[in-house]
């Protein structure tokens, strides 16, 4: 296997530099490039709005192992499918009618989708194994669920968890097989509206007693309790939860003066005894909807005022990084439904209930990603993610996540100003601009991770730089024993 030393080398004729930290690489950066925000509601930038159908609601996004991706949209006469691939020509791929219902959400597991409404019985199924000609695969268990509110998926145990129905939440193992789901168990002390689960806990939003309810889901044929806590505005509508499991945020869905416009956030590293931190708040009646979490950056369906962003570095005072107004000069429960931002373009969706999909790139604080990666069949396609802290100015406790390569492999993480037309070198795609480029040497582990210190020096001159970088590792299975992340970049925000 190529050591750090020897993999860098490969690249030292097409670029002069040393490595150096990559705190002093963003400083040197930010002399060469910086992103013009003039135009834009916050550092968001509309791609398409996509507007073919009518009132909409839940929204969730699939992937292809070919790079293609998708919007599921929930809508007013059923459920829409648009091909995104290329975000600024969506693509009408399907539309399957169902009952009128103004609510209708949706997930996924694989490239199987699962719909719910309140105005029809059971879960619609609609496999995606061939993008081009989804199949509507009808509805199951239409005897046990009348209507059902939510439904949300655990993706690393392969279980749904179906919310808000007459027979308490359903839990649902699609492991094995996805068009047709096994009950595991159920749920009856209390109405469930929304739920997050992952790594054998859940998160239960029961909106009518105002609580967020902990729970060991190890056994879903006996869910136990951990903790319950009411949540500041009494209505607790939905949560969501960072990757290392310590911090928790929900949303009220209410006006109440104690939790408008207001996402909450909790210190969790303590299960049995969750603590209440800081808020997100606009300071208006707004009501925020639907919360995700990616890093350590909220992303927020805002109803009437939008899509929200927000850095969650500092637990005690949370603070805005974006933000997209699809539906000016409204108040109340209408405009943006939900949003998505977990497709590996880094392309974020937004549903609005009058002015349809809302297709958007976000400017700082994120990761985007173009071209294609490089990598043998044997792993993934290596990738960064943000840890640790928001992409900002002055985020001393940034990190760079690294995944999918090879167990024990040497990487190179190359920097530049620009990206670069797509050019094959050693056998893998280059997307970034080498010659100007600089070198940072690294080794993963036995897990084929690694995490790199990315601190952002407080340098007003960073805020709005763009950074281009590319991973390449060392790799035994590859023709060339190269492999190489896709094209990345992401803004610094202020």
């Amino acid at each position: 296997m190529l050591s750090a030393a020897r993999l860098a080398a490969k690249f030292t004729s097409f670029t002069s530099h040393m490595s150096m930290r990559f705190s002093a690489l963003l400083v040197f950066l930010a002399c060469l490039t910086s992103v013009e925000l003039a135009g834009q509601d916050v550092n968001v930038k509309i791609v398409k709005q996509f507007d073919t159908r009518g009132r909409l609601s839940g929204v969730w996004g699939l992937g292809m192992p070919d790079g293609r991706e998708f919007a599921v949209v929930g809508e007013y006469g059923g459920t829409w499918i648009v091909e995104t691939t290329n975000p600024s020509r969506p693509v009408e791929i399907a539309h399957f009618s169902g009952p009128n219902s103004r609510w209708r959400e949706i997930t996924a597991y694989q490239n199987i989708v699962y719909s719910v409404s309140e105005h029809h019985r059971g879960i619609r199924i609609i496999d995606m194994s061939n993008p081009n000609r989804p199949v509507d695969r009808g509805y199951v268990f239409t005897s046990r669920i009348p209507s059902a509110h939510t439904i949300s998926v655990d993706p690393d145990a392969g279980r749904l968890f179906v919310n808000g129905t007459a027979s308490g939440q359903l839990i649902l193992d699609v492991s094995k097989a996805p068009l047709s789901p096994m009950i595991l168990g159920y749920f009856t002390r209390e109405y469930v509206h929304d739920c997050y689960v992952r790594r054998g806990f859940g998160y239960y939003c029961e909106i009518y007693t105002g609580n967020l309810r902990v729970v060991d889901v190890t056994n879903p044929a006996s869910v136990k309790t951990v903790a319950v806590i009411g949540t500041p505005g009494g209505f607790t509508h939905s949560c969501g939860v960072t990757a290392d499991d310590a911090l928790l945020v929900t949303v009220d869905e209410n006006t109440s003066p104690n939790g408008y416009g207001l996402l909450q956030l909790w210190d969790i590293r303590n299960k049995a005894r969750p603590v209440k931190k800081g808020f997100y708040t606009i300071g208006t009646p707004e009501i925020c909807h639907n919360p995700y979490v990616l890093g350590r950056v909220g992303y927020m369906a805002y109803n009437s005022a939008g899509f929200h962003m927000c850095d969650l570095t500092d637990v005690t005072k949370p603070s805005k990084l974006a933000s997209f107004d699809s539906n000016k000069n409204i108040s109340g429960y209408t405009g943006m439904w939900g949003c998505y931002p977990f497709q590996d373009s880094g392309i974020v969706y937004g549903s609005d209930r009058d002015n349809g999909l809302q297709i958007m790139q976000i400017l700082c604080a994120h990761m985007n990603r173009y071209g294609s990666g490089t990598a043998p069949a044997t792993h993934a396609i290596p990738r960064i993610e943000f840890d640790g802290a928001a992409p900002r100015v002055g985020a001393s406790g940034l990190e760079l996540h690294v995944s999918g390569l090879q167990p024990n492999a040497s990487f190179v993480l190359a920097i530049s100003a620009a990206s670069a037309a797509p050019k094959r070198i050693l056998g893998v795609d280059v997307h970034i601009d080498l010659a100007g480029a600089l070198l940072v040497n690294g080794r993963v582990g036995a897990t084929g991770r690694a995490i790199l210190p990315a601190a952002v020096p407080n340098d007003p001159r960073l805020g709005g730089a763009r950074v281009y970088m590319q991973i390449f590792a060392s790799d035994s299975a590859a023709p060339f024993g190269l492999s190489a992340s896709r094209g990345m970049w992401a803004g610094i925000c202020r």
